[in-house]
């Protein structure tokens, strides 16, 4: 079964999977995981890259204070090859992509600032697409 997950560490988790892969598939599978994954980390990079780093109050985003959670985003083969892990993995990537109440006592309100799901949405149907395609061909 070939999956392709977007992990947001313990907050959220979303998985594509692809059942009845043969043994003549998974080389190609693993040739897809490879590209999807570095598509999707590249799109997640280039979308984190166009949020002001700056408030209205002049103080920093904390999706950029120290460039950790951009540097963070990456993709790695998992499952022989027959899945692919996609995202960051700081443990501040979730609370910037939903939003929420963080700090000491949680006082300090984060606004949402996707980054992640929107990458998706640019590239999932692509990248299924291409995946329908590469395992119907004999």
């Amino acid at each position: 079964m070939a999956k392709i997950t977007i992990d947001m560490g313990k907050h959220k988790n979303g998985s594509i999977i692809i059942r009845g892969i043969t043994t003549k598939m998974k080389p190609r599978i693993k040739k897809l995981m490879r590209e999807a994954g570095a598509d999707l980390s590249k799109q997640i990079k280039q979308h984190l890259s166009t949020y002001k780093r700056v408030t209205p109050q002049g103080r920093k985003f904390p999706a950029f204070q120290s460039g950790g959670l951009f540097r963070s985003v990456n993709h790695k083969l998992i499952d022989n090859g027959e899945g692919v892990v996609v995202g960051p993995n700081t443990e501040y990537a979730a609370i910037n992509e939903f939003g929420g109440m963080t700090g000491r006592g949680h006082k300090t309100s984060i606004i949402p600032r996707p980054y992640v799901w929107p990458a998706w949405l640019k590239l999932g149907k692509k990248i299924i697409n291409n995946m329908a395609k590469e395992l119907v061909r004999p």
